[in-house]
């Protein structure tokens, strides 16, 4: 006889030797049987005969808590490991049927090999709450809920599980989960017919590693504010899961598979203040599927622009120095590809120049109002990787072709007001393109102006090698009195017929 039959057999009882039924006597039923579900039933003091778990970390308890499960379950209550107990089980545990647990304590195992599955049924919403402490050294396997609340402050392996042939284990939707330190977190399902996790959010969580797999592409579930380690992050299976606010630490190993779509992490903090004003902001990762990426959140208010562009086709570079081919530039050593005007600095700017050749490097120099050379090392107002200071400015000190630095005006250095950049091929070589972008936040743009030169093809003389068009024009750089404005090219070849145009006044 359950409890709640023993309390109303006596209750009638009692009010029959009176002469009289308490009214209203239906409802003394359900309060009695709500207050029993909430009972707490402690597995190291469970009622007799239920022999009790010992919560060493040694001893066996998997028979001790499975037979409080079952007591539960014809019974009711709630789970209960307390704080001072480790419950240390030797293989699998199932509480698979249980809607309230709460360890405050540990439940340990031999291997993340071995599952402590917890769940309800698929089939219905059921009000489920579960708490875990802590489940070390096995895997935490959650299946078989819909808007389920779980909490899980510390676990070595955490598992969201559907499996498509057992309809009460088919789905997991619509939960709350708030996590804590948890080494692995795993989306994985199996079956003939397809187990789906969706529409779940997660709070939280320190995490080593994240896997999304299975036999389904498991969509719009939300993480909210979670923190990955240096670990791996694989997406195999999974579209338009968002990860919004994530923290990285050191640079994680980040790759979508073939066939998951529109997976977004959105990362929100930075060690370093430019990180993103040099593009440095999120760690690299392989998109092999469609439209998945790893994004600052700071996207929505900064602006790129492009400000320079280099190659074959482009009409901006000093032909004395580069070779104009089909498909490429030739360039010399120390040949200046671009410059700046002075650049009034008013807001911080990102600046980066990407090439398919690395052989370039940058100069940045620093002035006063009244444009004088700044001589000594500024402090806090450049952020970028490997810049040394030399004599008057700043240049990186290896070559490359994924040039980057941020600038900063520094509020309590009002001495320094302009920059001027130099962007340089440094070593001879041939390059396809180079392109020059400017990443700054709207409404706070700075104006950038580069000289002519930069605007057109310049030299000292027609062009005496390289592949040019019919109509194409280069300015004398060296123009004199009696000499040319230009020359122009009357008939395409390598290097072309040349014409002078423009005949200055002697």
């Amino acid at each position: 006889m359950r409890a709640s039959e023993v309390i109303t057999q006596s209750y009638l009882n009692g009010a029959a030797n009176m002469g009289q039924l308490p009214v209203p006597f239906e409802n003394r039923f359900a309060q009695v049987n709500e207050q029993l579900a909430d009972m707490v039933i402690n597995v190291l003091y469970p009622p007799g005969p239920l022999v009790a778990a010992v919560g060493d970390g040694v001893t066996d308890d998997t028979a001790a808590l499975l037979a409080v499960k079952s007591y539960i379950l014809a019974n009711g209550g709630i789970f209960y490991v307390p704080a001072t107990a480790n419950c240390f089980v030797s293989g699998d545990l199932d509480l698979f049927g249980l809607t309230n647990i709460r360890v405050e304590g540990m439940i340990s195992g031999t291997g993340t090999d071995k599952i402590l599955t917890v769940g309800y049924t698929s089939n219905q919403i059921t009000a489920t709450n579960y708490f875990f402490n802590n489940a070390n050294n096995i895997m935490l396997r959650f299946t078989g809920l819909k808007n389920a609340d779980s909490k899980v402050n510390q676990c070595s392996h955490v598992q969201l599980w559907a499996d498509g042939d057992i309809s009460s284990k088919a789905s997991l939707a619509y939960c709350r989960f708030t996590l804590g330190i948890i080494t692995k977190l795993e989306f994985n399902s199996q079956g003939g017919p397809i187990g789906w996790i969706n529409e779940n959010v997660f709070y939280g969580g320190r995490i080593s590693e994240l896997v999304m797999d299975g036999n389904y592409q498991h969509n719009n579930n939300r993480f909210i504010k979670p923190m990955f380690d240096s670990g791996v992050i694989t997406i195999n299976k999974g579209g338009y899961n968002q990860w919004i606010g994530c923290r990285f630490e050191g640079t994680p190993t980040i790759t979508f598979a073939t066939g998951t779509t529109w997976n977004r992490f959105v990362k929100s903090w930075y060690s370093n203040p430019g990180s993103y004003l040099i593009q440095t902001a999120v760690p690299n990762y392989t998109d092999n599927g469609s439209g998945n990426k790893v994004t600052p959140e700071d996207n929505a208010d900064y602006s790129y622009r492009k400000l320079f562009e280099i190659n074959a086709r482009s009409s901006n570079y000093n032909t004395a120095r580069f070779t104009r081919n089909a498909e490429t530039i030739t360039g010399l050593a120390f040949s200046n590809v671009w410059e700046s005007d002075y650049i009034k600095l008013r807001a911080p700017l990102g600046f980066q120049y990407l090439s398919d050749a690395a052989l370039f490097r940058a100069s940045v120099y620093f002035y006063n109002a009244a444009k004088t050379l700044i001589t000594v090392q500024p402090a806090a107002i450049m952020s970028g990787v490997g810049y040394t200071w030399i004599t008057d400015h700043y240049i990186n000190s290896s070559s490359g072709g994924d040039i980057k630095f941020a600038l900063f005006p520094n509020p309590t250095d009002s001495t320094i007001v302009y920059a001027k950049i130099i962007l340089q091929q440094y070593a001879a070589g041939t390059f396809e393109a180079g392109t020059i972008k400017i990443i700054e936040q709207k409404g706070r743009e700075t104006n950038i102006t580069a000289p002519n030169k930069y605007q057109r093809w310049i030299g000292t003389a027609a062009p005496t090698a390289g592949s040019w068009e019919i109509g194409d024009i280069i300015y004398n750089s060296t123009p004199t009195a009696g000499g040319y404005v230009g020359w122009v090219c009357i008939a395409t070849g390598s290097p072309g017929t040349w014409k002078g145009f423009g005949a200055i006044q002697a």
